[in-house]
């Protein structure tokens, strides 16, 4: 892994965006003492990052047992490591090095979906993050005036290995992974029907189509039944990802419909404030009555 060197406190923290607060203990000292834990949460279960002004950030807190250098570490449901982003600002140095340290402690991180590449996080995904923290004071007494040279140094914000055999002699904490879910993209939304029209004369024949839909990352669905001038006639509410009903073509009242064609509006809500999708098909009511004759449907009136 590699942490950029404008880190306060040597650390790397692993969130898995997905689901709610995990705390895990720490990971073993370098020189085989005490395990030192440090731990990590998130405010949500995840957030929507995409700059619409709702739910834009979320905010990590953790706690770390001595000063050191902290970063989050982002990795794909694949665990692979897709980037990471540095949790302290500049306040100082180490040996003239772009690198601070966060005090022992608990502290919080208000991330914005941007990695410290610049780029953000983008689309629909489950992602960990990780804290990892290496303890400043071990670091400088094992390293001393070399730790420049093993750092990468320079004034230009190089980078450091945490993988390099020469770090393996300072005291390296980790949190456990905390699970966040990435919400960028508005929800998607299917509407089908059996059948295109429905016979409400209660006959038998067609007297009910069933409508359903589809939703995926939806915080909530919901579906209306209007005329073609947009009065509503009829609600249902449905669930986060599907919806089933079967209409008889009555509104919310239980009258029949006239015959004519009808406006079906389903509307699924974004998780974590996320922008909404809209989807809309005809059903058309039909006042044709049919009769069994022979052990066929047959029509009998034609009121439409």
């Amino acid at each position: 892994m590699r942490i950029r060197t404008g880190l306060a406190g040597i650390g790397v923290v692993t969130v898995v965006l997905a689901g709610g607060v995990a705390v895990a203990p720490g990971a073993l000292a370098a020189d085989g003492d005490t395990p030192a834990a440090a731990s990590l949460s998130a405010s949500s279960e995840g957030f929507s990052p995409n700059g619409d002004g709702k739910e834009d950030t979320l905010t990590f807190s953790y706690e770390i047992p001595e000063s050191g250098v902290v970063v989050l570490e982002f990795l794909n449901a694949k665990g692979a490591v897709i980037g990471q982003k540095t949790v302290s600002d500049e306040r100082g140095s180490l040996l003239g090095l772009p690198l601070t340290a966060e005090p022992a402690g608990e502290g919080t991180f208000v991330w914005d979906g941007t990695l410290d590449d610049g780029l953000p996080v983008s689309g629909n995904q489950d992602i960990t993050a990780r804290l990892s923290v290496l303890e400043t004071n071990s670091l400088l007494n094992c390293l001393g005036s070399t730790l420049g040279d093993v750092l990468g140094g320079g004034t230009d914000g190089g980078t450091l290995d945490l993988s390099n055999p020469d770090l393996e002699c300072a005291d390296q904490v980790e949190s456990g992974d905390v699970p966040v879910e990435v919400v960028t993209k508005a929800p998607g939304l299917t509407l089908r029907t059996s059948l295109g029209t429905v016979f409400p004369v209660r006959d038998g024949y067609r007297d009910s189509v069933s409508l359903s839909a589809k939703a995926t990352k939806a915080a909530s669905t919901s579906f209306t039944l209007t005329r073609a001038n947009g009065d509503v006639l009829r609600r249902w509410s449905g669930g986060e990802t599907s919806w089933k009903a079967l209409w008889d073509g009555t509104d919310s009242a239980g009258k029949t419909l006239l015959p004519g064609t009808y406006r079906l509006t389903g509307t699924a809500l974004g998780e974590y404030g996320n922008k909404a999708t809209r989807k809309t098909l005809s059903v058309r009511v039909s006042g044709k009555q049919f009769e069994m004759r022979d052990g066929e449907w047959r029509l009998v009136t034609s009121a439409s």
